[in-house]
C-alpha cells in the first residue's frame, strides 16, 4: 500500500471524497480524547505501525459508514482476517481509538481489578481521606496510613503494590479534591519526560514537558514542550502558553478564583542550575512577597511532585519521570518524531480538559466579580511573563 505521512488516499473505489490520514485518525478518536491528542499519539508510532493502522482504519471506516457500507466479508478479505478477529479489532477501535486499538503490539496497560474497582471499605475510605486531605502525600505515607487504619479496624490490608496502583488510578480520576476552587497561592514548576518521541531540529528524542501547577487546586496554569538542550526553553514555552491559552481558558470557561501567589517551588531543569539561580534573583527583585525556592534531587526529583498532583498521565499521555534527565533509548524503527508544536498543542487541549474536571470537583468559594477574577489571573500571568520572558534569561 502506498502510504505517506499526512497522505491522501481514495476512501473507496466508488467514492470521490478524499480524506487525509490526519482527518481520518482525528475523526475516530476514542471517547474522552481530543482529535489532536489521538493524532499526536498516532505520529509517535514507527513507520510500519502507522501503515498498519491506516490500512485497518481505512477499511473499517468503509464498513462503518451509514451510506453504502462495505460488506463485512469484503472488509475481512481486504484485511486478510477472520470475521471474529475483525469484530474484535472493531471493538478495540471503538473502545481505544485507532492508535491504541489498531496498532500491532500496542501495549495498553491493564489495571488489576482491586486497583480499578477499589478496596474493602476501611482501606478505601482511608485512602480517599488521605488523598483528599493531603493531595501531595507520598505513596509510603499513604501505605502506612492504610495499614494502621486496617489494623485498628481488624481488617486485612491490601498489598503495598495494590495500594500504589490504586493511588495512580484515583489521582488520574481527580479524587484528591482541592480545598477550594481558587488557584495561585502555591505554585509548583516541574518537568517530566512524556512517552512520545518528538522532532527537535535534527534530533528525535523523548519529549520533555514543563508544567506550572497550582498545588491547592491541582490546576495546570502553564505547560510547554521544550528543547532539553536549552534548560530555559520549557519554562519559556510554558509561560507563553500560560499567557495565551491556559489562564485565559480558566477565566472564560470556569468560575475558578485566583489568589495572590505566595510561594513557588521550582524544580531546576536538567543542566539548568545556573539559569535557575538567575531566575530566583529576578523573582526576588520583581516581587519580594513571593517565596521562590529551588529544589533538586531526593523527593524533588523531576516529575516526582508533579505525579503526586496530576497522577502519571495527562489524557492518553504517560509521564516518564525517570527518563527526564537521561532520556530513553531510541528505536531504530522510528525515523521521525512528532513536531514540538503538535504535541504541545495536544497536551494543552488535555490540560484544559483536566482543569475543567478539577473545577467541577472543587468546593464552592465566595463569589467574586468577573473583573476581580480577570485582574488576579492577569497578575499571576504577569508575574511569570515579566520575569521569565525577559531577553537576558
Amino acid at each position: 500500500m502506498n502510504s505517506k505521512k499526512n497522505g491522501t488516499r481514495d476512501v473507496g473505489s466508488d467514492r470521490s471524497a478524499l480524506e487525509t490520514d490526519e482527518e481520518l485518525v482525528k475523526r475516530h478518536a476514542a471517547s474522552g480524547f481530543s482529535g489532536e491528542s489521538e493524532y499526536a499519539l498516532f505520529l509517535s508510532l514507527d513507520d510500519s505501525k502507522r501503515e498498519a493502522v491506516i490500512a485497518r482504519l481505512r477499511t473499517m471506516d468503509l464498513y462503518l459508514r451509514d451510506d453504502d457500507p462495505m460488506p463485512v466479508g469484503d472488509a475481512c478479505s481486504a484485511l486478510d482476517m477472520e470475521q471474529r478477529n475483525f469484530y474484535r479489532l472493531l471493538k478495540k477501535l471503538k473502545d481505544l481509538g485507532p492508535t491504541r486499538g489498531l496498532s500491532p503490539s500496542f501495549r495498553v496497560k491493564a489495571v488489576a481489578a482491586p486497583a480499578q474497582k477499589g478496596f474493602a471499605p476501611v482501606a478505601e475510605r482511608a485512602l480517599r481521606w488521605k488523598l483528599q486531605h493531603e493531595p501531595a502525600a507520598s505513596p509510603a505515607s499513604i501505605i502506612r496510613w492504610i495499614f494502621e487504619s486496617c489494623a485498628d479496624a481488624g481488617e486485612a490490608p491490601p498489598s503495598a503494590s495494590s495500594i500504589q496502583r490504586r493511588i495512580k488510578v484515583l489521582r488520574r480520576e481527580g479524587v484528591a479534591e482541592p480545598a477550594a476552587g481558587a488557584a495561585g497561592l502555591q505554585i509548583l514548576v516541574d518537568q517530566t519526560a512524556v512517552g512520545v518521541m518528538v522532532q527537535i531540529s535534527d534530533r528525535v528524542e523523548l519529549a520533555t514537558a514543563t508544567f506550572i501547577v497550582d498545588t491547592s487546586s491541582r490546576m495546570i496554569l502553564g505547560l510547554g514542550v521544550g528543547d532539553p538542550l536549552i534548560p530555559e526553553d520549557g519554562l519559556m514555552r510554558a509561560t507563553r502558553n500560560m499567557d495565551d491559552d491556559l489562564m485565559r481558558h480558566l477565566v472564560q470557561h470556569t468560575q475558578v478564583h485566583f489568589d495572590r501567589v505566595e510561594s513557588i517551588d521550582f524544580i531546576a531543569p536538567p543542566g539548568g542550575a545556573r539559569q535557575s539561580k538567575q531566575l530566583q534573583k529576578r523573582f526576588r527583585v520583581f516581587n519580594r512577597r513571593v517565596s521562590f525556592d529551588i529544589h533538586a534531587g531526593g523527593k524533588w526529583r523531576h516529575g516526582t511532585q508533579l505525579v503526586r498532583y496530576l497522577g502519571d498521565t495527562l489524557g492518553p499521555y504517560q509521564f516518564k519521570p525517570r527518563f527526564t534527565e537521561e532520556g530513553a533509548p531510541l528505536s531504530n524503527s522510528i525515523s521521525e518524531g512528532i513536531e514540538q508544536e503538535v504535541l504541545e498543542r495536544a497536551l494543552l487541549v488535555e490540560a484544559m480538559r483536566w482543569n475543567e474536571s478539577q473545577w467541577q470537583q472543587a468546593e464552592p468559594t465566595v463569589e467574586k466579580s468577573q473583573r476581580m477574577r480577570e485582574e488576579r489571573a492577569s497578575a499571576i500571568t504577569a508575574l511569570f511573563r515579566d520575569v521569565v520572558m525577559r531577553p537576558e534569561f
